[in-house]
């Protein structure tokens, strides 16, 4: 795949982060005024713009940026001062849905920084949720891809929850059952849990916004964005291990390096994990490394990486980059076609990354 330079693309990157983050202020108030419409006490409104200031901007707001960056390629042009507002728009409600994912995991786990945040939690991610889809009437419900556009959001919401009571009921409270552990189900809780939000959805959306409307331009997206997804949460997993960070992670989760080492352990070393994955101790969590160790995870790991790259490499490089902009038999003026460029960039950020 041809690749543009390192520096152009930082550049394109910075410059699009930089018009991103102006949006940003203009939503915020937006939803502010909202609230202040409704005669809502001062100390509700002011908790509110404290909850978006304090929750949405401080991530690194790739899947919103990528948002923007798709609508860009898929028009093979800069955007009008319009396009690039409302792809701004829609970014920012992924990033609004990703704070709410994360906002119920940590409540979820009793996971706070701030001590009010076990009372206030729940309705903070219900006024997030309502913000997002009040937003996307505001700035699109005039526009033909509206109904699409809630319809992606929903679908994704429902797909992140189910997602995540996969995870949950993986481990219930104070058990470790390593049975449940398979590559299947690792699998299956990334794709619903990490995939189709992080990379399917800002990818998809821009596609609606932009007027591609065949099924097969989203089948070919979902084949290789889905696994993508996938591999990134494999990274996700294997750099935050203890090896990688030098730190004591007693986490009790579908990782991959567990499903992997459970794959190769033998009877010996699958009793060991038995007794030691999961535990706060750090002799169990010198135990469990030993044994990642001795089944050389990190060299199956990079195996799987140059295998994955390799395989997604080939499917974008296959993507027929023809008119993709018809609906009931219309082909319109405009036309808009799937780029590899898409697929191929978000590919390269995320390979290797360390």
């Amino acid at each position: 795949m041809a690749k543009l330079q390192s520096t152009e693309v930082e550049t394109k990157l910075s410059q699009t982060k930089r018009q991103f983050m102006e949006v940003w202020p203009i939503l915020k108030g937006q939803l502010v005024d909202l609230l202040k419409a409704h005669r809502m006490p001062d100390e509700v409104t002011t908790w509110f713009s404290e909850n978006l200031s304090y929750n949405i901007v401080h991530g690194k707001l790739n899947r919103g940026l990528a948002v923007v960056e798709t609508l860009e390629i898929l028009h093979n042009r800069a955007l009008t001062p319009d396009e690039l507002f409302k792809g701004c728009v829609l970014g920012w409600c992924v990033e609004i849905l990703q704070v709410n994912v994360s906002l119920a995991k940590d409540m979820m786990a009793n996971s706070f920084r701030v001590p009010s945040a076990k009372q206030t939690g729940t309705n903070d991610g219900f006024m997030l949720e309502a913000a997002l889809y009040h937003l996307l009437k505001l700035y699109f419900r005039t526009e033909p891809c509206y109904v699409y556009l809630l319809e992606l959001f929903l679908g994704t919401t429902f797909q992140t929850a189910t997602g995540q009571m996969i995870d949950i009921l993986t481990f219930t409270k104070g058990e470790i059952n390593l049975d449940k552990l398979s590559l299947e189900r690792y699998q299956q809780v990334t794709i619903y849990k990490t995939a189709y939000h992080s990379f399917y959805l800002p990818v998809a959306l821009a596609m609606r916004y932009a007027g591609i409307y065949t099924d097969s331009a989203y089948a070919t997206a979902l084949s290789i964005l889905i696994p993508m997804g996938v591999y990134f949460q494999v990274q996700t997993d294997y750099l935050d291990t203890p090896r990688q960070t030098e730190s004591v992670d007693a986490d009790q989760k579908c990782s991959w390096d567990i499903t992997i080492a459970l794959r190769h352990a033998n009877e010996e070393q699958r009793k060991a994990l038995e007794e030691h994955y999961g535990h706060k101790e750090a002799a169990s969590e010198a135990q469990v490394n030993q044994i990642f160790n001795d089944l050389q995870i990190d060299g199956l790991y990079k195996e799987y990486e140059q295998t994955t790259y390799e395989h997604l490499s080939n499917l974008i490089n296959v993507i027929p980059e023809v008119s993709q902009n018809c609906k009931e038999g219309i082909v319109y003026e405009d036309r808009v076609t799937l780029k590899k460029r898409v697929f191929s960039s978000l590919l390269d950020r995320i390979y290797q990354r360390q």
